[in-house]
This record gives structure tokens, C-alpha cells and sequence, in this order.
């Protein structure tokens, strides 16, 4: 027998093993530990990871529909926003394709500082994001190759850049910045009309991004106030539509799993 072969361990059937800790072995120290410390067996951690990864899938519902409606109802507003903005000189009039060619401040929002005179474009991350997407489809999709849309790029930006459109309260106990404010009294508001305070809008709004954040990476989520964010995620909808909110609240799992926390 060749010493590479004498040298191999047994095979152990998995029939055989403890699949707990064959579980508990596959994730990382650190992450077990999460669960490993908050429980009294790798029985238990196990059922505790599983249930963080169910509380994971109904966030990632209910965070997955508020970016939706919250994206659709800004892009709505921008889009009769944009196109009635006076033109610069020389310029050709605007449209409602807002994300490409947007009128100031918009245009200061999505093409921010970044260091020194290097601006961040939002309108270039969101084509690469959906090129990306659109050159991955299957043979069969129906939009193989198509030219990218402004739907495409709507859904592209970050949920991030969406919260930067909102304004917020700032240091100095104002709301602003002047821009953001400009926006939401001309366009924004309207996407909200359920609620009119901005700085309440964009508090739940960064909250639910952080979560989602959270949600993506499959981290942990057991020292999460699901409870409070399932609720923050209703009003925030309901500051759009109210029937919607109200039937998000209807469907969403996240009540009866943490009920059934281990």
C-alpha cells in the first residue's frame, strides 16, 4: 500500500458521525462561538442556528419589500421631478430619466465627494451593477442582451443611495442638507404622503438598510430587535401605501418566528 493511501484516515459514514458537530465544525470559530456560548449543547447551538437562519429569510422578505415600494414611490416622484427643471444654459431640457441626466441638487446627491475632487457616481454604479446582471442571463431570458432600461437602473442603485436622497437631522439640530431638503419639499414628500416628517422617514429607512446589511451577510441575529424592525418596516410602507402596509403586516413570518425562538 502506497504511504499516501496507509497514511489517510478512516472513512467514518455520515451515518456514524454527530451531524451537530459536523455542523458546529463547518462554520467559523468566531461564528460558532455566537451560538455555541448562548446555548448548552451543540444540539442546541445547532437549532439556535437554524432559527437564525429562518429569521434571516422572513427579514430578507420584509426588507426586500420595503426597498421595493419605498424605490418605486422616489423614482415615481424624480422622474415628474426631473423633467420640469429648467434647463442649463446651452443645455438640452431634462428628462424623467433622473439617475443618467439629473438637475441640481439631485445631480450634487448622486455625484458625491469622495476624496478631494473625485466624485462617486451613482449612475455609473448602478449600468455597471445591471450590465453585470444582463450579460449573466440565461439563453432563454427574455431580455437577453437588451439595452439597459431606466427600470434597470432604478433597480440597481444601493438601498444606501436611496436613504441619501432623505433628509436628516443634522448636527446642529437643523434638517438638511439644503439639497435634500430642496428635494422633498419639491418631489419627495409626495412619496410619503402618509407621513410627513423627512427626518422620521430617513431614521427608519438607514435603520432597515443596516438591518438588510445584517441580513446579506448572514450574520447573526440574535441580539436583534426583529419585533421592532418588522414594525419600523410596516410604518415605513404604510408611509407610502397604507393597504400595503397593512398587508406586509398581514404575511410577514417574523411574529411567529420570535415566538419560536430555542
Amino acid at each position: 500500500m502506497s504511504p499516501l493511501l496507509s497514511n489517510r484516515l478512516p472513512h467514518v459514514p455520515v451515518a456514524h458521525q454527530d451531524i451537530n458537530h459536523v455542523i458546529i465544525s463547518q462554520l467559523s470559530p468566531a461564528r460558532a462561538l455566537t451560538y455555541t456560548a448562548a446555548t448548552r449543547s451543540e444540539a442546541e447551538a445547532v437549532k439556535l442556528y437554524r432559527w437564525n437562519m429562518e429569521l434571516s429569510g422572513a427579514l430578507h422578505e420584509v426588507l426586500g419589500l420595503v426597498e421595493v415600494v419605498v424605490r418605486n414611490a422616489m423614482d415615481s416622484q424624480l422622474r415628474t421631478w426631473n423633467q420640469t427643471q429648467p434647463p442649463r444654459s446651452g443645455s438640452p431640457l431634462y428628462t424623467d430619466n433622473w439617475i443618467e441626466n439629473p438637475a441640481r441638487p439631485l445631480w450634487g446627491i448622486l455625484n458625491p465627494h469622495q476624496r478631494g475632487s473625485v466624485r462617486h457616481s451613482a449612475y455609473r454604479t448602478a449600468l455597471s451593477r445591471a450590465m453585470i446582471d444582463r450579460d449573466v442571463r440565461g439563453i432563454s431570458h427574455p431580455r437577453r442582451s437588451a439595452p439597459i432600461t431606466h427600470d434597470d437602473l432604478v433597480a440597481h442603485l444601493s438601498f444606501g443611495t436611496w436613504v441619501s436622497l432623505l433628509p436628516r437631522r443634522q448636527l446642529n439640530g437643523q434638517i438638511g442638507p439644503h439639497g435634500n431638503l430642496v428635494l422633498w419639499t419639491q418631489a419627495l414628500a409626495a412619496a410619503f404622503p402618509n407621513h410627513p416628517n423627512p427626518t422620521v422617514i430617513h431614521h427608519w429607512a438607514s435603520a432597515l438598510r443596516g438591518v438588510r446589511n445584517r441580513v446579506a451577510h448572514m450574520e447573526p441575529l440574535l441580539d436583534i430587535d426583529a419585533i421592532g424592525v418588522n414594525r419600523m418596516a410596516i410604518r415605513l410602507v404604510k408611509a407610502v401605501n397604507q393597504p400595503v402596509g397593512d398587508w406586509m403586516a398581514g404575511i410577514s413570518r417574523i411574529p411567529d418566528l420570535v415566538k419560536r425562538r430555542p
